[in-house]
């Protein structure tokens, strides 16, 4: 069985072929492919696209893979170019595969290798994010006004304003649509993602699978007696969607009762940049976020890790005292699995399908996206009572090594595989 894999980032080989890193986000791909690696009865070709002119095709692991060239970058792919489709059926005509499985609908890539193979190859499309939600929770918890006070120079430039890009998710989640509706078949992780494609294709097949987690976590444990206390860790943010103008309003009620409490958040930011150039590229969000920690003095109890390698993120969250997920929207929230593989007690906003596997003071506590007052007092909650933090971290930890030991990826898509293609 050949499957054609298409994701909307290098992964494997593709990054060494490109001469790129690990990214920051993705990682369910890495590990899927690591997981799938060694199944005898399906052989895999990767393909994604890259700001080039030629395609390039290797091979590695007993699988092929492909960087299809572009003229456009990611976020203004036209999937209805006829130089991108040609480029696509090239690879279809190259590859051969029994069955395209689409990683994720946010980018219009997808679209255009549905169209390359015009209906003749069965499909299955992997559910990252749900972009109609998203589109519909993205500005929530920032006023008409704050987006107005905030705006920068480069979003002026750029047209990029936050309500801009609030429409061009609702301009995907059209492209959504009608990748859900051509594909008609897709593999979901909850029931709140089930009902959503659902609602949009109403006769696709649904299929369910839960995704490993990269094993690095597995190698790190929290222990209440050696971690920072006062400290906590997050997802990376940038954007709206990931929550952190409400984490930071929470914080600064936290700071009042623990002066030395310290926030810690991955990846990259010019939130505190001090050189000029850097200073230009601020977006409307980065302003916002910045005149949050102005107002309530949060400058020296934020930290900036900068990237972070898997191994690097698995330490920092064993070494912090909370954990806290604050989007306004998730799927399924990765990085909320792996810190609870780790074992540090957990907080997350209600959102999306993280109750198919969170549950509310068993195996960590939820509160509403829009109540910071709410998860101040959980975290003050977790910081006051070592008891509390140690028997909701052991009971996380527990739940979720549970449940991801039991995966076994390879039979799950060899199952979900061969069903498409009986039905076909």
């Amino acid at each position: 069985m050949r499957v054609l894999w298409v994701t909307n980032q290098p992964i494997a080989h593709l990054r060494k072929m490109l001469n790129l890193p690990i990214g920051q986000s993705g990682g369910w791909m890495e590990t899927s492919y690591a997981s799938l690696n060694d199944a005898k009865d399906i052989t895999l070709g990767i393909a994604t696209i890259y700001n080039g002119t030629n395609l390039l095709q290797e091979s590695a692991d007993g699988n092929d893979f492909f960087a299809i060239p572009s003229k456009q970058t990611i976020g203004y792919y036209d999937p209805n170019d006829s130089y991108n489709i040609s480029q696509w059926r090239r690879t279809l005509e190259i590859f051969q595969p029994d069955i395209i499985h689409l990683w994720g609908t946010e980018y219009a890539m997808s679209l255009c290798a549905l169209k390359a193979s015009e209906g003749k190859i069965p499909s299955v499309v992997y559910i990252q994010g749900m972009l109609n939600q998203l589109a519909n929770h993205y500005c929530d918890g920032i006023s008409l006004s704050d987006q107005l006070r905030s705006v920068t120079l480069i979003d002026i430039k750029n047209n990029n304003f936050l309500w801009k890009q609030k429409a061009k998710f609702y301009k995907a989640a059209e492209r959504e649509s009608e990748i859900l509706n051509i594909a008609n078949n897709v593999i979901v992780e909850s029931d709140w993602c089930a009902c959503n494609c659902l609602s949009i294709a109403p006769d696709c097949n649904v299929y369910r699978s839960n995704l490993p987690v990269n094993p690095i976590f597995t190698n790190y444990n929290w222990i209440y007696d050696e971690c920072e206390k006062y400290s906590i860790f997050t997802v990376t943010g940038g954007y709206p969607i990931k929550g952190h103008h409400m984490l930071m309003k929470a914080f600064a009620m936290v700071v009042k009762q623990f002066p030395d409490a310290k926030l810690y958040i991955p990846g990259t930011s010019n939130i505190f940049a001090t050189d000029f150039r850097s200073r230009l590229l601020r977006t409307t969000y980065d302003v916002y976020i910045r005149s949050i920690i102005k107002e309530y003095n949060l400058q020296n109890n934020i930290v900036l890790t900068g990237r972070l390698t898997p191994e690097q993120m698995a330490e920092r969250i064993s070494k912090s005292h909370v954990y806290v997920m604050p989007s306004s929207c998730e799927n399924h929230s990765s990085s909320l699995i792996e810190a609870m593989i780790v074992g540090i007690p957990t907080i997350s906003s209600y959102v999306g399908g993280l109750s198919q596997y969170y549950k509310d003071g068993e195996n960590g506590f939820f509160y509403r996206f829009n109540e910071p007052d709410v998860l101040a007092s959980l975290i003050i909650r977790y910081f006051k009572d070592k008891n509390l933090a140690e028997r909701i971290a052991r009971n996380g930890q527990y739940s979720q090594r549970s449940l991801r030991n039991a995966i076994d990826l390879k039979k799950d898509f060899e199952w979900i595989y061969s069903s498409i293609l009986e039905k076909n």
